[in-house]
């Protein structure tokens, strides 16, 4: 059976399977087997309208989208400490097809609020909408919010889930959404980071080419990943787009979960929100034979390096998703260096104040003393104590 797949012709780019057919390393089956499974998802979601009309049954709602997932199993569980999104651009985005809303969270451009809250609202709306204006891009964005209208309107946890679901997508300015332990982070919580999967994604507001950087955002799909299940389920597409564009984005995102997990897959499938799931590959190798490492992102390992004044001959690193280190100063020649700041190991926890009052992010110093340095009671280590902030 040939490779249909539009790829060049290589001794690495197949294999052949159990049955003797080939596969596509890059995309775990060829392009004709996935082009395959869409018509037979396809046929499974016609034949049980049909079959709801002969019974006299009608849908609740007339124009409800079928969207296609792709569902994965893996042998292993990730081992991930936090959730990590990956985005997979794709070549054909099902925006297009459908009534596609946007909502753009930015900063207030008052640092001192107005009295007059509605005034206060509208000229932070109207100074991005003349910006998005400049660019040509207002008809990719729906809504405007501000700040202060988000913490004023959604202080509850229902009304932020409730936000969650009136948008196809959110985006925002990045000043506000640095890393996971920003306030705007925390305070979109569980609605948007497990419930409907929809952070944020991060524009720079003050690049030329805006238009473009918003598309490019807009034409991508997301893949969350969490560490805590073996199963997880991505969006390529809606049943309104025709096989070929479908199975073209199947491809983009098998390409990208092939780079992320390669051998650890177990099952892969299509299914709507609905439906019954559509099986093309299944692999019935050994979780034993899979090693897993424990990933960080060479992104995220990004830091910025200075000396630190409160601990002799070391320095402060700060990293791009927050995290803080203390590591030792590379002394030069001639220069002296004390004789009991090399016995440090020093490191930086995160402890937080549980409290629903007083929930508060702090940082604290924990010495990781030598054994030897333990022994003789040089320094003694001190227990974590419950940080509480003044009212």
């Amino acid at each position: 059976m040939k490779n249909k797949s539009s790829e060049p012709k290589s001794s690495s780019s197949s294999n052949n399977n159990g049955d003797g057919q080939k596969t596509d390393e890059k995309t775990f089956v060829t392009e004709g087997k996935i082009h395959e499974a869409v018509n037979v998802l396809k046929k499974v979601i016609h034949n049980r309208k049909n079959s709801m009309n002969d019974e006299g049954k009608k849908q609740l709602f007339e124009q409800d989208i079928d969207y296609v997932f792709l569902q994965f199993s893996l042998k292993k569980i990730p081992l991930n400490n936090s959730t990590y999104i990956h985005r997979i651009p794709l070549k054909y985005h099902w925006r297009s097809e459908i009534n596609y809303e946007t909502c753009l969270i930015v900063k207030d451009i008052n640092e001192t609020p107005l009295t007059d809250r509605d005034a206060d609202l509208e000229q932070t709306k109207n100074f991005y909408r003349n910006l998005l204006d400049e660019h040509s891009a207002n008809e990719l964005i729906s809504e405007i919010l501000p700040m202060r209208q988000l913490l004023t309107e959604f202080q509850q946890p229902a009304l932020r889930k409730k936000l969650s679901n009136e948008y196809n997508v959110f985006l925002c300015d990045r000043k506000l959404l640095r890393n996971k332990q920003s306030f705007l982070s925390r305070f979109l919580g569980k609605a948007f980071w497990i419930d409907n999967k929809k952070v944020p994604l991060l524009l720079n507001l003050n690049d030329k080419n805006l238009k473009d950087q918003i598309e490019s955002k807009l034409n991508a799909t997301s893949l969350y990943v969490s560490g805590k299940g073996s199963t997880q389920a991505i969006c390529v597409g809606s049943l309104q787009q025709d096989s070929d564009k479908l199975t073209a984005n199947l491809l983009s995102c098998l390409e990208k979960i092939q780079q992320l997990y390669g051998k650890n897959v177990r099952e892969l499938a299509i299914k709507t929100e609905k439906s019954m799931s559509i099986l093309f590959y299944m692999d019935l190798g050994s979780a034993n034979e899979i090693k897993m490492e424990k990933r960080e992102e060479n992104e995220m390992n990004e830091f910025v390096e200075e000396e630190f004044d409160f601990i002799p001959n070391s320095n402060i690193r700060v990293y791009k998703d927050g995290r803080i280190r203390i590591v030792k100063r590379d002394v030069a020649e001639g220069e002296e260096m004390d004789d009991d700041s090399d016995l440090y190991n020093l490191k930086t926890v995160k402890a937080i104040n549980t409290e629903p009052d007083d929930e508060q992010w702090t940082r604290r110093l924990v010495f990781n003393l030598p054994e030897n340095l333990r022994k003789r009671k040089l320094i003694q280590r001190r227990p974590f104590k419950k940080i509480k902030t003044q009212k």
